[in-house]
């Protein structure tokens, strides 16, 4: 079974961090890894550069805007679960 890893960003927009995060994730071995980044906002200029195996999540949210960490990270992953159609607790019984 292969971990996750879900990367939480702004966006993709041609920065440096932007830059380093998609040489981060060239070198991350997909056999061994499933990667979801998910991106705060619609600006993904350099999308078209992540590697294939990264599944990309974007807010299409309009009304999104920041809050504190813990409360970017539960709402990507309340997202995610809904996006994939699953519910969090039939998630995390199924990992067990």
């Amino acid at each position: 079974m292969k971990n996750r890893i879900l990367i939480i960003n702004r966006a993709l927009e041609g920065g440096g961090v932007d830059k380093s995060l998609i040489q981060a994730l060239e070198v991350i071995d997909p056999e061994k890894f499933d990667v979801t980044l998910y991106v705060h906002t619609r600006a993904a200029e350099l999308a078209s550069c992540l590697p294939s195996y990264v599944e990309l999540v974007v807010n299409n949210d309009a009304n999104h805007y920041f809050r504190r960490p813990r409360a970017i990270f539960f709402q990507a992953e309340n997202k995610i679960y809904s996006l994939l159609g699953i519910s969090k607790k039939a998630a995390l019984a199924k990992d067990s």
